[in-house]
């Protein structure tokens, strides 16, 4: 019995050793994560800058966004810079408009601090057509449509919709 507990106490060094390289391991995945966001953001304005039709469409296409954290911040400073030297016609989101469980009403203050607030710049004062994600389903994915009678920025009609630009 003594060197079973002997063997014990000398796992739970290495346990926390595994453990501490896990939580590092998923610290930098959320980091890449973030990074990558916000190089696709730049990817898309740049193939948004070069487009050469004046009449061309350009949007701005977002999702996983709803943080309310530095990397949703730094995404839309970068979508007003690009929106300020080519203005955009509209935003779409792809989904999961507000982490981690959807809003509540068109009441939640989720709407205030990561939505309104975020993307208060003026370059970025355009329609938003969200769509729901994964997210947006835990919670109540209704008021996402009812909100567009709140903000007219905010134009989901329905939980499923088209729409058309000209």
């Amino acid at each position: 019995l003594p060197v079973v507990q002997r063997d014990v106490e000398l796992e739970r060094p290495r346990c926390r050793e595994v453990a501490h390289r896990q939580a590092v391991s998923m610290h930098r995945l959320i980091e890449a994560r973030r990074s990558f966001v916000l190089g696709v953001a730049v990817t898309l304005a740049g193939v948004t800058l070069s487009a050469q039709d004046p009449d061309a469409i350009t949007f701005a296409a977002i999702g996983d966004m709803g943080t309310g954290g530095p990397g949703q911040k730094q995404v839309a400073e970068a979508m007003a810079g690009v929106s300020r030297s080519r203005p955009f016609d509209f935003i779409l989101t792809l989904g999961d408009n507000f982490y981690g469980t959807g809003v509540l009403s068109v009441e939640d203050p989720q709407w205030q601090s990561k939505f309104v607030e975020m993307y208060s710049d003026p370059a970025l004062q355009v329609p938003f057509h969200p769509s729901l994600g994964n997210h947006d389903h835990q919670g109540n994915p209704v008021a996402e449509v009812e909100y567009s009678k709140h903000n007219q920025r905010w134009q989901m009609p329905a939980q499923y919709y088209t729409f058309t630009e000209t």
